[in-house]
């Protein structure tokens, strides 16, 4: 992200006259939405990069107004391009800001809806370390340099159906409300970290578990099914996370989703129906 700061501050720095300096601003739009393309969404990328003024200063290019209104021409790239360096300038804050969060080692895992509301045990009571090691995956706990940490990452997309289940059948209301409630008690503020120190018989450091929502961007538009924007979000923040993120559910289709996208997945065995278990 530091080389598209540099890339439209250069941009922006240009000495020249006003229709080769729309052509090079042109040339960067086309060149920097190309790279971007496999990092963000089409519209994060419309936000960032094809803007209104850009579509305005495109059109201006098939004419001969930057040679007859140079003036003009210069103002709309002035500004576009002070408030583009801005852009990227915040952008790539942000993406430092979420490395550094999340240089500790651990194993990175995001649950699906369906796995908060069927486990048989509440957000708050979950071994998430041992859910692993009991699903094969112990040696991904130990490549975070043998302190089995685990970090859960919460979508926003799971928030927004979990707040949709309090209005059905009684069990999964119950669950889902319990849910928000330890998810507002972790995070007061929404771009803070829970953490807790577990106890277990390894040696070296204490695991740790610690929890984060995954905020979506400003101007983010949620796709339309439920699983693939989870997926989705998912696969985003994977570059920053620096490590595969693994995906836990209770659902096939989901699971089978998951290893097409790429990402590694657990599938866990289909709880017993609610009330057969203690919740905690």
């Amino acid at each position: 992200m530091e080389q598209h700061v540099t890339d439209v501050t250069n941009v922006r720095s240009f000495s020249g006259n006003a229709a080769d300096w729309l052509v090079k601003y042109l040339e960067w739009a086309n060149d920097t939405a190309q790279a971007l393309h496999n990092m963000l969404l089409p519209e994060e990328v419309n936000r960032l990069v094809f803007t209104t003024r850009y579509s305005a200063l495109l059109a201006a290019a098939g004419t001969d107004m930057a040679s007859r209104n140079q003036r003009v021409v210069n103002g709309l790239l002035r500004t576009e391009l002070q408030q583009r360096v801005t852009a990227f300038e915040l952008l790539r804050n942000d993406v430092r800001d979420q490395i550094d969060r999340w240089s500790d080692p651990a194993m990175f895992i995001v649950c699906d809806t369906n796995f908060f509301l069927h486990h048989e045990r509440e957000l708050g009571y979950i071994d998430f370390r041992q859910l692993v090691i009991d699903a094969g995956r112990e040696h991904v706990l130990r490549l975070g340099e043998g302190r089995n940490n685990v970090h859960l990452l919460i979508p926003g997309q799971v928030l927004l159906e979990l707040d949709r289940h309090k209005n059905t059948n009684r069990e999964v209301r119950t669950r889902a409300r319990t849910t928000l409630r330890t998810i507002d008690a972790w995070f007061e503020k929404p771009d803070q970290v829970h953490r807790e120190t577990l106890h277990a018989e390894i040696p070296g450091p204490p695991p740790q578990f610690s929890a984060e929502l995954l905020l979506d961007p400003l101007g983010h538009v949620p796709l339309a099914v439920g699983d693939d924007e989870i997926i989705d979000r998912t696969l985003a923040a994977r570059p920053l996370a620096g490590r595969d993120i693994t995906l836990i559910t209770f659902d096939t289709h989901m699971s089978t989703k998951t290893r097409i996208s790429g990402l590694p997945v657990i599938k866990l065995d289909q709880p017993e129906p609610p009330g057969k278990k203690t919740g905690r």
